[in-house]
């Protein structure tokens, strides 16, 4: 049975009710060129909450490893997020899983 496993990161953003659409405008835009351009995401989402809290939102990413994140941190749109979106984050928190795969 081979085993491997999934780098995730997740992250919960705290903004102000104001800033909430432009900046899940920014995050679909990362997720839409980090799809497109990174082969090691295997997903990107951005979420919210059931109840649409304007003051939450929620990213959730699956990748290859941890080294495919960390090259994720080096491309052009994670540079454009990090300095236009990141700024009107009042508070982030990020949990970083490993989740195991086993096939046959």
């Amino acid at each position: 049975m081979a085993k491997s496993s999934l780098f995730i990161v997740i992250g919960e953003f705290a903004v102000d009710p104001e800033n909430h659409e432009r900046i899940v405008e920014m995050l679909l835009e990362n997720r839409r060129q980090t799809l497109a351009t990174e082969e090691g995401c295997r997903s990107y989402e951005v979420c919210a909450t059931e109840d649409h809290e304007p003051s939450r939102i929620y990213m959730v990413e699956s990748y290859d490893s941890r080294e495919a994140f960390e090259t994720h941190k080096t491309t052009p749109h994670f540079a454009a997020w990090e300095k236009n979106g990141a700024p009107l984050i009042r508070e982030l928190r990020v949990t970083f899983l490993k989740r195991k795969l086993m096939s046959l």
